[in-house]
């Protein structure tokens, strides 16, 4: 790679042509983890994370052939944070290097997902994504593109290269799954919403997070009510993550709640939704049917836990199956169901999903 572009050899050619099992375009981050509240830190951990770079890993665990698109600053760090991807089998063909520092952020223990981050990414390499990174050609040969809503709150060039990438990608006809992940110290509510609307269209699968996303989105909305609301925006299909109450898919016919899958560990739950977004979009694009796929995605968040930062722990596809297993068979002895359906809403009132 060179600065300012992106230079392939033969076998990074090959690779972008073939296309991916999983495509991702958003912004990779230096991460900086203490294992105490940062009010209270006084070492940290060098990693690297951010919602992309999370879901990406997630992704090549769950088996697929995964490329990211993104804009990395041409430093020691950057070059680390290659050397990171690649050894978890990231392919970095279509990353650009640019004259910025990294994007960075510190983090500390968060179990419960209180998300106490402190950010420092004005002006950096990440927000320098643009159109013209998103390359046409890889995109239309890929299965599955996963972007989120922070992309787009980085910048406008940022903004408008998830757009291209999601509109390509459905002109395909292929998968497109988008995590509005919203975050209050980066965007307003309205802007949450702007993108929510953009974006919403182009997606396949959407993805907010109740209540943290479905507050900023759709007000004080249940889950039920939060899936309904993002179907009627235009999502083919809404599945609103619950954190310790599990999973709740609207397709418009029906309404399923899958329940938690229970974390061996609890000791921080960054990346936990990066982690189930980049599994489901690996398994449905190696084939699995959306409730195998999501079964197997909440697993993988759920060991995601374990770990400390945004991708400290990614569990092994076997790893994650035999702890499925259990939960399955512990489930079905205590005449608990995989999946239970609810009443839909599209015909009448919403109903509450998870009531307190």
């Amino acid at each position: 790679m060179e600065r300012g572009s992106v230079t392939r050899n033969a076998a990074d050619a090959a690779r972008v042509t073939a296309g991916y099992d999983v495509l991702l375009v958003g912004e990779l981050l230096v991460e900086l983890s203490a294992p105490t509240p940062l009010r209270d830190a006084r070492r940290f951990d060098l990693s690297f994370s951010g919602d992309t770079l999370n879901a990406a890993a997630a992704a090549a665990a769950g088996g697929a052939r995964v490329g990211v698109i993104a804009a990395v600053g041409d430093d020691e760090l950057g070059e680390a944070l290659l050397a990171y991807l690649k050894e978890r089998d990231i392919d970095t063909s279509l990353i650009r290097l640019v004259n910025r520092p990294n994007g960075l952020y510190l983090l500390g223990a968060d179990p419960d997902g209180a998300r106490e981050f402190v950010y420092l990414r004005r002006e950096s390499a990440g927000s320098l994504l643009r159109p013209a990174d998103v390359d046409s050609d890889a995109v239309r040969a890929s299965r599955a593109l996963v972007v989120t809503g922070i992309a787009c709150a980085i910048s406008d060039t940022a903004a408008a290269a998830v757009r291209h990438a999601a509109k390509l990608m459905r002109q395909q006809g292929r998968l497109v799954i988008y995590d509005p992940n919203f975050r209050r110290k980066l965007m307003t509510p309205r802007a949450a919403r702007d993108a929510f609307a953009a974006m919403v269209p182009m997606s396949t699968i959407v993805k907010p997070s109740w209540p943290n996303d479905s507050r900023a989105l759709f007000g004080d909305a249940g889950p039920a009510q939060a899936a309904a609301a993002a179907r009627q925006a235009g999502a083919a299909i809404a599945l609103v993550t619950l954190g310790k109450q599990g999973a709740l898919v609207d397709d418009g016919s029906s309404v399923v709640h899958y329940p938690p899958v229970p974390a061996p560990a609890a000791v921080d739950a960054t990346g936990s939704g990066d982690t189930l977004a980049g599994m489901l979009a690996a398994r449905l694009a190696l084939g699995d049917d959306i409730a195998s796929a999501l079964r197997i995605a909440m697993t993988a968040a759920a060991l995601s836990l374990s770990g400390q930062g945004g991708s400290g722990r990614v569990a092994s596809l076997a790893e994650i199956r035999a702890h499925l297993g259990r939960t399955d068979r512990s489930q079905t002895d205590s005449g608990s169901e995989h999946a239970a359906h609810l009443p839909s809403s599209h015909g009448g009132h919403d109903q509450e999903a998870n009531p307190r």
